[in-house]
């Protein structure tokens, strides 16, 4: 893994610290995207259903 400029060269604590910063960020971006999918979709099929009752 090549690291950022201002990680080179600084303490491994520092880089396995700076590494873990930076999954946590990205696992709380998935787990948002995920629950803004789930709402995407939740809200689709609520619309879906609305558009089946005034058909139907």
């Amino acid at each position: 893994m090549r690291w950022p400029q201002f990680l080179r060269g600084v303490d491994p604590a520092v880089k396995k610290a700076a590494l873990a910063r930076a999954e946590l960020r990205t696992d709380k971006l998935r787990d948002e995207m995920a629950q803004r999918r789930r709402d995407l979709l939740c809200k689709t099929i609520e619309q879906s259903r609305g558009a089946e009752q005034k058909d139907g």
